[in-house]
């Protein structure tokens, strides 16, 4: 059954789910939910069922927050049961204007349209002063930074409070342009309480910042919808995928770091990559990626960004399912880093534009499968 079809003819909002267990619990999900209305019960195996529920679309909002509670909020607790995929009827995507900058933004914000971005993270600065901070930027962006994003962890601390970084990282973005001539963003952590985020957005808009990280899945995929409506296309949005483990658990990844953050506005999603201790490997990262890219009427695609810790093994195999089209995130600096982290972010960096360059074509533009 075409899903997408079903949502778009009937106007309604399609949710899969996966359960195991007793056929009778598949047949009480649309009672258990707020009320919709069983399109399919699908036996996969022996206790295994997939089951599809069409929910009216006069119960959604623009506040992300319900459709979790009215999707999977209340069923959530049965472990047994995951939720699959969620088919948005055209009338209701059009509410949304979904990324303002996807990947063709950041793209022309950095004079880059060939190779993927690379990224560092900046870690915790618990242990070092404003001139250790300014120092980690500058050095990571001659390294050849395109992005330069503050750690998931980072905090308001009274060395090193949101607005002196801030500043900082904007000024490490125009030294760093004088020296090179090449460009460089830099997104600041504003995770926050709802009320200090809000001034926090304020104040990269008055001092023209180009992009900020935002946490969804720890504070609320709401905060992607706020970050983009008040900054309305005036800087970039990258989501971070700290605290998604638990959404993983029950939620499929293309959902979580595909699908409802890009439909929320995120420009970039930070994902793990496809080997260490953390990954989520390829046929995850190509749903993911799809997701991501997938063509919806008047939306721009979001980027992909795969962490890596140390020389990918597989970065051939990586750019051969994702093309260029994408971007490499390497922590770098602060307190757990130190000099170390750097010259392997350096290094990092130099393995994979090799890997890139054995694979372009004679156009200069990267050809998967070369």
């Amino acid at each position: 059954m075409d899903l997408q079809k079903a949502a778009d003819e009937s106007g309604e909002v399609v949710a899969v789910y996966w359960l195991k267990g007793d056929r009778t619990l598949a047949q009480k999900l649309p009672i258990e939910t707020v009320p919709g209305k069983l399109l399919y019960i699908l036996e996969l195996a022996q206790r295994e069922y997939e089951v599809a529920i069409l929910y009216p679309l006069d119960l959604f909002s623009q506040d992300v927050s319900s459709w979790l509670s009215i999707i999977f909020g209340g069923i959530s607790i049965h472990p047994a049961l995951y939720w699959k995929d969620a088919y948005w009827p055209r009338s209701f995507r059009m509410r949304f204007k979904g990324p303002r900058w996807g990947m063709s933004g950041i793209r022309e914000a950095l004079f880059l349209a060939k190779q993927p971005l690379f990224m560092g993270i900046l870690k915790n600065f618990h242990n070092r002063s404003l001139a250790d901070i300014k120092r980690d930027m500058l050095e990571f962006g001659m390294g050849g930074a395109d992005i330069l994003v503050e750690d998931e962890k980072m905090a308001d601390l009274s060395r090193c409070p949101f607005e002196a970084r801030l500043e900082l990282g904007l000024q490490a973005v125009a030294e760093v342009e004088k020296r090179t001539g090449r460009k460089m963003i830099y997104a600041p952590n504003i995770g926050d309480r709802p009320d200090r985020m809000v001034r926090k957005l304020e104040k990269v808009i008055s001092m023209k910042g180009r992009a900020v990280a935002v946490q969804p899945y720890a504070y609320g995929l709401g905060t992607l919808s706020l970050a983009a409506e008040i900054l309305d296309g005036r800087a970039a949005i990258l989501a971070q995928g700290a605290f998604a483990g638990p959404w993983l658990k029950q939620i499929s990844p293309e959902l979580v770091l595909g699908s409802l953050p890009r439909l929320c506005g995120a420009d970039g999603v930070l994902c793990p990559g496809s080997e260490g201790d953390f990954r989520l490997g390829r046929e995850k990262l190509e749903k993911i990626s799809f997701r991501l890219r997938q063509p919806v009427e008047g939306w721009r695609s979001s980027c992909i960004f795969l962490a890596v810790s140390r020389i990918p093994e597989d970065i051939d195999e990586v750019l051969e399912f994702l093309g260029g089209d994408f971007g490499f995130a390497c922590p770098v600096g602060g307190s757990e880093q130190g000099e170390g982290g750097r010259v392997e972010a350096k290094q990092i960096r130099e393995a994979i534009l090799k890997s890139i360059a054995r694979k372009m074509g004679s156009s200069g533009f990267y050809v998967a499968g070369s």
